[in-house]
């Protein structure tokens, strides 16, 4: 028995893997360019469609009307672009041919989603409260999000790789972790301070920020993916 595991653990070192050490740079740039871009457009976007809203006595659910409206375009500028340049990169190595539609339907939902379940909690619209219960958020909404984001491009890592399961939640582990840092290192910056968010120079900055951690996060996780044998063979 120890023969066979030791046989098997030796197959697994000895697999291709997916991603060469040689895409790990143009993964991050790729990420670092979009990201920084994304925020400028998509930031401006979401500020010129929830920003005339700002202080203004609607209900909860107009609020959230507003808040979905504009996060789902505002995803959908910013993830066009960032879901290009990395189909730029990934497509070198896999058959990647629909990770631009998968990313960015993915996250046209999920901000639609982020942007109605918080409604004027997030913002200055209407009431504080949200259409949905905190712990309707919690345990429905956030998993949900999760899966919207993450899983169409799971489907396609999946293909070619045979450890590509937790793809989704390496996605959004890396997405909060990188954007909590653009966030804080924006709101110290003194010309940013005073920008109300959210504004296309603000989410620029995060996006600057953001971009390089996101994209060495979540190559860790991509350098490390073994191809599959059927596609190995047809490599």
């Amino acid at each position: 028995m120890d023969g066979v595991a030791s046989r098997a653990t030796e197959t697994r070192r000895t697999e291709p893997l997916v991603f060469g050490q040689q895409l790990m740079w143009p993964w991050i740039v790729a990420n670092s360019v979009a990201f920084t871009i994304g925020g400028l457009v998509g930031g401006g976007a979401l500020r010129a469609i929830i920003g005339p809203w700002f202080g203004s006595d609607v209900s909860a659910l107009e609020a959230a009307r507003i808040q979905a409206t504009g996060a789902g375009l505002s995803a959908a500028i910013f993830w066009t672009l960032a879901g290009t340049a990395q189909w730029l990169v990934l497509r070198r190595a896999i058959r990647a041919a629909s990770w631009l539609p998968a990313t960015v339907l993915g996250w046209i939902l999920a901000g639609v989603l982020m942007g109605f379940s918080s409604g004027g909690s997030t913002s200055t619209i209407g009431p504080d409260e949200a259409p949905v219960p905190l712990v309707v958020t919690l345990s429905v909404v956030v998993p949900l999000i999760v899966l919207l984001i993450g899983g169409g491009q799971w489907l396609i890592l999946r293909r070619a790789a045979t450890s590509a399961d937790l793809w989704p939640l390496v996605d959004a582990g890396a997405l909060v972790a990188a954007g909590f840092l653009g966030l804080t290192v924006a709101k110290l910056l003194p010309w940013i301070a005073g920008t109300r968010y959210p504004s296309g120079q603000a989410l620029a900055v995060v996006g600057f920020v953001s971009g390089p951690l996101y994209g060495w996060i979540t190559w860790q996780f991509l350098a490390h993916l073994s191809r599959r044998p059927e596609e190995a063979e047809g490599s």
